[in-house]
C-alpha cells in the first residue's frame, strides 16, 4: 500500500500473506536448520537410517539424504529450496546430498547471531564470498591430491570410501567391481571430448529374488520384454537387428477422422487396404533379412504371422531410453519408416540374443563384448532391499565418473573441513573491520561435519575430540591436514588419512557440497519479504451448495464485524452463580451450591440467574448471525490467523455457563468436520487449534459411564483439597462414597464441603494418590486403615467419573469426539433448532459421504412425497475419505432424530440415509440396527403425516419449545408393539411400527435398540416446559 494524495493506493492483494524484515529471515534460517536436523543422524559409516512411507503407501528405508528430503512435504519456501539444493547436488555429482544440507543448515545458524546484532545481511554475505574463495583455492591446491587413473588401488580406495556410508558396505567389493567396470564400459572420447553418460547408457535393471552376491553387470541391454509370438526363435547368435520407432499394425485415425462407407464392398475394401500395408511393411523388413527386430510401438497379428513365417524374431513397445542403448550395443540405425530402409540400417555388431526366465517373468539379454552401453542387474531378497542397493549404485557410478573426469581426490573423515577451518581462522586475524566476524562463521560452520561424525559413531565426548582435532591441525597445518575422524569405529578417534585404506573423496563432490550450501546460505539470507498468493478454496468452503456451513451464500459479516458481535456477546449472556466462600488462609475459593438446590441444573450447564427455559429463545433469536459465524468459520478455518482470535472468544463465552455454554455446544457438529477435514488434507495448525477447542469442552463435560446412571451428564463437585491441584477420577454426589479406581490407587473417599475435608480409607492396604499429594504438600493427615485430610491451605477440585486428556491422539481421539457429540445431543433442547439441526445433520452427511459415491435412496421421497430436494451438494466422490467409528454415529443418530421432528426432515432424512449407507459399507451392525429401527419407523403411514406436517409447517423455528417423546408413552407404546397388540399408532421409539397394522412386530433386537436409543437422555427436562 502507497500513500498517492492523502488517499491509500492499494498494489497487492489484501488476502494475500506477507512477512517483512528481520522476522522472514529468522523464519527462514529456523526452517532451513529444522530440515538439517531431519537428516543430520545420517551422515558418515554410522549413519542410521530413516523409514518413510510415501503417499502411496510405499516403504522407504534409505540414509541417502536425497532420497529422504524427496519423501518429506513442507511448506515453508526455506525448507523447500533446501530440498532442491539436495536434489541438485545429487544430479550434479550423485553424493554429498547430506552433507550439503548440514552444511547449508549450519552456515545460516552461524549468521543469525549477526542479524541479531542488527549487522546488514550484505555484510554477511560479503564475508561469506571472501571465505567461498578462499575455500576453492585453497582446496584445489593446497588440501588435495591427484589420483593414477591407471592405479586399480587408488581407484577402488575411492569408491570403498563413498560406500563406507551406506547399506552396502558389506558388499563393497562387489560394488566397486561393478561400479569400475559399468563406468570404464561407457566411457567414449570422441574427438578429444570425453562422454560419460550414466543417466542415459547404463540402466539398472531391478529383479527381486535370490541375493544381493547375483548382482552383475551385462555388457549390453536386459530388457523385461518377451516374444510377440511364441513361435519365434528366444536365442539367437549374430543375430542381424533391426531397430523400428513405428507400428507394425493398422494405422488408426485421428480423433476427427470420419470415414463415409456407401455399400458393403467399400467396408471390405478398407478392410482389404489395411492388410496390404501390413504386408507391405513386412515385405520391406523380410527383404533385408533381419532376424531380429525391435519396435517401440505395436505389431499386429496379421504383422507376426507374416514375420513368423520368414523365420523373424520381433519384441513390441520398447522405451525410447532402451532403444538408444540397444543401437549402440548393435550398431543399428533407428528407423522412422519401413519405406526407408536400407542395409546399413541393420545392426550386425551383438554376439548374442536369448530370452531366459528369471522368476516369473522373462527378460531378453542383447550382449555385445564391444558395447558402449552397460546393464547392471541388481538382485535382492526384497524389492525395499533392492532399492536402496540401486541407490548406493547409483552413487559408486557418479563417483567414479566424478574421478575419471576430474583425477583428484581431498581426505574424508571430516580431514578436509577442519583443515579449510583452520586456514580460515588464521587468515580471519589480518581481515580488519566487522566482516571478520562473517568470514571466522563460514570456518565454525565447518566443523559440523568432523562434530556430526563424532556424534553419529558414539563418541564419549564430543568437545574432547573436536578440540583434539583442532590442536592437531594447528600443530603442523602443513602435513596433519589429513588427519580425521575414525567414524567406521565407535567411539570417533583421531585417525591420519595418508594411512592405507583411509577414506578418500572425489574433489568434485566435496567442492561442490561446500560451493552450493554457501551460495544457498547467500541466497536466503538476502531474502526480506515473503508474499504468498491469494489461497485457492475448494467448493465446499466457498459458501455454496456443499459447503459445510447452514443456509446458502457467501457470509454477511466481514472479520472484524464478527469479533465486535461475538464481543457483544459476552456481555449479553449472564454469568454462572456460584457460591463464594473463604478458606482458611482467607483467600477467596469456588464452592459448588449445596445438594438439593432447586435451581440447580446438571454441572455441564453450570446455574445461571436466568431459568434454562430463556435460553432456547434467546439462542433462537441469534440464530441467523450463529449461522453467518458458522459459514464464515467454514471458509476460513484453516487460515488460523483468522480463525484462531474466533476460538479463543467462543472459548472465553463457553466459560460464561448458562445460555452462554449451550450457544457454543450448538457450535460443536461443524466444528468436528471441518476438524476431521483438517486432519485429512494436513491442515495441522487448525486442527490443532480445534483440539484445542474440543479438549477444553470435554474437560469441562466429562461423561458418566453408562446409561443407568441418574444422568447421562456429569454431576461433579468442586471440593478443597490441601493444594491438590491434580483432578481425581471419583464418580461422586455430595457427602457420598466414592471410589477411586486406577493404577496403584484403590480406596474409598467421603466427601464433605461444609468441613473442607476429604476422608479417606484404604482398599487393601494401598497408598492413596491422593494422600501422597496432600502429604507431599505438607498437610497433617494421617495413613493406615483409614485416614483424614484437612485443609491447611485450600484450592478447588473437580471430582469426576473420568481422567482429564491433556492433548488428542490417534487413540484417544474419537472417544473425544463421541463424548462431545453426546454432549451435544443431551443438551439439544436448549439449543437453536435452525442452528443445531442444519449443523449436525450436513456434518454428519459430508462425513459419512466424502470419498464415497453413494446414491440416495428414496427414503426421502417416500416419507416426505418430494421428488426434489431443497438443497444440493456437491459430488461427494471427488473428496478424501473421512475415517469414522460407529459409536460416534450412533450418538450422532440422537441428533438428527430430533431434527425430523424440528423442522429438518430434509436434509435430516439425507443423513441418516448417509449413515446407514456408511454403516452397510465398513459393517457397522451397532449403527445398522440404529438406522433400520428408525427407517422402518418412519414408513409408518401416520409417522410419515406427521414428518410432513411438522415438516412443512417449520415447527422448529416457530414454536417455543422442541418436541421430543415421552419416555413413558414410549415404554408403552413399545410394549403394545411388541405384545401384538399395536394399533400401527406412529412412535419414533418403536423398531414396529413399520407395518402399520395391528400384530406387525419388527425383529426384537431393533425394537430393543431404537427404544434404548429413545431413552438415554433420562435428563429431566421439565424446567423447559
Amino acid at each position: 500500500m502507497i500513500q498517492t494524495g492523502g488517499a491509500p493506493l492499494i498494489i497487492i492483494n489484501r488476502s494475500a500473506e506477507r512477512e517483512q524484515g528481520h522476522r522472514v529471515q529468522k523464519q527462514n534460517i529456523a526452517a532451513a536448520k529444522m530440515v538439517a536436523d531431519v537428516i543430520r543422524t545420517s551422515l558418515g559409516p554410522r549413519a542410521m537410517l530413516k523409514m518413510l512411507m510415501d503417499p502411496m503407501g510405499g516403504i522407504v528405508l534409505t540414509n541417502d539424504g536425497n532420497a529422504i528430503l524427496r519423501e518429506i512435504t513442507v511448506k515453508h519456501p526455506a525448507a523447500k529450496t533446501m530440498i532442491e539444493i539436495a536434489r541438485t547436488q545429487d544430479e550434479e555429482t550423485g553424493d554429498g546430498t547430506t552433507s550439503v544440507i548440514i552444511l547449508a543448515g549450519e552456515f545460516l545458524a552461524q549468521a543469525e547471531q549477526f542479524l541479531e546484532q542488527s549487522i546488514h545481511p550484505t555484510v554477511i554475505i560479503h564475508g561469506y564470498r571472501m571465505a567461498l574463495e578462499d575455500i576453492i583455492e585453497w582446496t584445489e591446491e593446497k588440501f588435495s591430491k591427484p589420483v593414477d587413473l591407471t592405479s586399480e588401488s587408488e581407484l577402488t580406495t575411492v569408491v570403498k570410501s563413498c560406500l563406507g556410508t551406506k547399506m552396502l558396505a558389506k558388499y563393497m567389493d562387489l560394488a566397486v567391481n561393478i561400479a569400475l567396470s559399468a563406468v570404464r564400459t561407457i566411457d567414449v572420447t570422441n574427438n578429444d571430448f570425453r562422454e560419460i553418460d550414466i543417466k542415459r547408457y547404463c540402466r539398472i535393471e531391478k529383479i527381486p529374488g535370490a541375493a544381493i552376491e547375483d548382482s552383475n553387470v551385462v555388457k549390453g541391454v536386459v530388457l523385461n520384454k518377451d516374444v510377440v509370438h511364441p513361435k519365434m526363435s528366444r536365442r539367437i547368435e549374430k543375430p542381424r537387428v533391426l531397430l523400428l520407432d513405428c507400428p507394425l499394425e493398422y494405422k488408426k485415425g485421428e480423433s476427427q477422422t470420419s470415414l463415409e462407407i456407401m455399400k458393403e464392398q467399400d467396408f471390405s475394401r478398407v478392410l482389404e487396404q489395411e492388410e496390404e500395408t501390413i504386408k507391405r511393411q513386412c515385405d520391406e523388413i523380410i527383404q533385408l533379412k533381419p532376424n531380429l527386430v525391435f519396435t517401440e510401438k505395436g505389431i499386429s497379428d496379421l504383422a507376426q504371422h507374416y514375420l513368423v513365417r520368414a523365420g523373424i524374431t520381433a519384441l513390441r513397445r520398447l522405451k525410447k531410453t532402451d532403444n538408444n542403448r540397444l543401437a549402440r550395443v548393435t550398431g543399428a540405425r533407428i528407423v522412422h519408416d519401413t519405406a526407408d530402409l536400407r542395409e546399413s540400417d541393420i545392426g550386425t555388431q551383438a554376439d548374442l540374443y536369448e530370452i531366459n526366465k528369471v522368476g516369473d517373468e522373462y527378460f531378453a539379454w542383447i550382449t555385445s563384448e564391444k558395447t558402449t552401453a552397460v546393464t547392471v542387474v541388481l538382485r535382492g531378497p526384497s524389492k525395499d532391499i533392492i532399492n536402496e542397493v540401486e541407490r548406493n549404485i547409483q552413487d559408486a557410478l557418479h563417483c567414479v565418473r566424478n574421478v575419471l573426469t576430474n583425477p583428484r581426490v581431498v581426505p574424508g573423515a571430516g580431514a578436509l573441513e577442519m583443515a579449510l577451518s583452520h586456514a580460515l581462522l588464521e587468515k580471519a586475524k589480518s581481515i580488519p573491520g566487522v566482516r571478520a566476524g562473517p568470514y571466522k562463521a563460514v570456518a565454525h560452520a565447518l566443523e559440523i561435519v568432523p562434530r556430526t561424525l563424532i556424534q553419529n559413531c558414539g563418541g564419549s565426548s564430543t568437545i574432547r575430540q573436536l578440540t583434539a582435532l583442532r590442536a592437531k591441525h594447528a600443530q603442523q597445518p602443513d602435513t596433519n591436514w589429513t588427519w580425521g575422524i575414525n567414524g567406521r569405529d565407535a567411539g570417533g578417534e583421531l585417525v591420519d588419512m595418508a594411512q592405507p585404506e583411509s577414506v578418500w573423496d572425489s574433489l568434485t563432490v566435496r567442492l561442490q557440497a561446500i560451493k552450493t550450501a554457501i551460495e544457498t546460505a547467500i541466497m536466503i539470507l538476502r531474502i526480506d519479504d515473503i508474499v504468498s498468493g491469494t489461497k485457492k478454496r475448494d467448493k465446499d468452503e466457498n459458501g455454496g451448495g456443499g459447503g459445510a456451513m447452514p443456509g446458502p451464500g457467501g457470509p454477511k459479516m466481514n472479520n472484524d464485524q464478527l469479533h465486535d458481535w461475538l464481543a457483544d456477546l459476552h456481555g449479553r449472556f449472564c454469568p454462572g452463580r456460584y457460591r463464594q466462600q473463604l478458606s482458611s488462609d482467607g483467600s477467596e475459593t469456588i464452592a459448588p451450591p449445596a445438594d438439593g438446590d432447586a435451581s440447580t441444573a446438571p454441572a455441564a450447564l453450570c446455574p445461571s440467574p436466568e431459568s434454562p427455559s430463556q435460553w432456547r429463545p434467546s439462542l433462537c433469536h441469534l440464530s441467523p448471525s450463529t449461522n453467518i459465524l458458522l459459514q464464515y468459520f467454514s471458509c476460513n478455518f484453516e487460515d488460523t490467523r483468522l480463525s484462531s482470535p474466533l476460538v479463543a472468544q467462543l472459548l472465553a463465552l463457553y466459560y460464561k455457563f448458562g445460555a452462554a455454554r449451550c450457544f457454543v455446544l450448538q457450535l460443536v457438529p461443524t466444528f468436528i468436520y471441518l476438524y476431521l477435514k483438517a486432519l485429512n488434507k494436513r491442515w495441522l495448525n487448525a486442527a490443532q487449534m480445534l483440539e484445542t477447542l474440543f479438549l477444553a469442552i470435554y474437560n469441562e463435560e466429562i461423561l458418566a459411564a453408562g446409561p443407568g446412571t441418574p444422568s447421562m451428564v456429569k454431576r461433579s463437585e468442586e471440593v478443597l483439597l490441601p493444594l491438590l491441584r491434580s483432578a481425581s477420577v471419583v464418580p461422586s454426589s455430595a457427602a457420598d462414597f466414592g471410589t477411586i479406581s486406577g493404577g496403584s490407587v484403590a480406596g474409598k473417599v467421603n466427601i464433605c464441603p461444609e468441613t473442607a475435608s476429604v476422608s479417606w480409607r484404604s482398599v487393601g492396604g494401598s497408598q492413596s494418590k491422593l494422600l501422597t499429594a496432600a502429604a507431599a504438600a505438607g498437610a497433617s493427615c494421617s495413613s493406615g486403615r483409614g485416614g483424614t485430610i484437612r485443609s491447611k491451605r485450600a484450592s478447588t477440585v473437580r471430582l469426576g467419573p473420568y481422567p482429564a486428556i491433556d492433548s488428542m491422539i490417534a487413540e484417544n481421539r474419537f472417544t473425544v469426539l463421541t463424548r462431545l457429540m453426546r454432549v451435544v445431543t443431551h443438551f439439544i433442547l436448549y439449543m437453536a433448532p435452525e442452528v443445531i439441526c442444519p449443523s449436525l445433520c450436513r456434518s454428519l452427511l459430508y462425513i459419512c459421504r466424502s470419498g464415497f459415491s453413494f446414491q440416495e435412496s428414496d427414503l426421502r421421497h417416500r416419507v416426505l412425497r418430494e421428488r426434489a430436494s431443497v438443497e444440493v451438494f456437491a459430488d461427494f466422490s471427488k473428496k478424501a475419505r473421512i475415517r469414522v467409528v460407529s459409536p460416534f454415529l450412533v450418538e450422532s443418530i440422537n441428533g438428527v432424530n430430533f431434527a425430523l421432528l424440528n423442522g429438518h426432515a430434509d436434509i435430516a432424512l439425507r443423513a441418516l440415509d448417509a449413515v446407514h449407507q456408511r454403516a452397510q459399507y465398513e459393517v457397522m451392525a451397532d449403527v445398522l440396527l440404529e438406522t433400520n429401527a428408525l427407517r422402518n419407523a418412519l414408513l409408518d403411514p401416520k409417522a410419515m403425516e406427521t414428518i410432513v406436517a411438522r415438516n412443512s409447517a417449520g415447527i422448529g423455528a416457530k414454536e417455543e419449545q422442541p418436541q421430543r417423546h415421552d419416555e413413558k408413552e414410549t415404554r408403552r407404546r413399545s410394549v403394545d408393539g411388541a405384545g401384538g397388540g399395536g394399533d400401527g399408532t406412529f412412535s419414533m421409539a418403536n423398531g414396529d411400527g413399520g407395518g402399520g397394522g395391528k400384530g406387525t412386530n419388527a425383529n426384537s433386537k431393533n425394537r430393543r435398540h431404537t427404544r434404548r436409543l429413545m431413552e438415554v437422555p433420562t435428563i429431566d427436562f421439565s424446567d423447559c416446559s
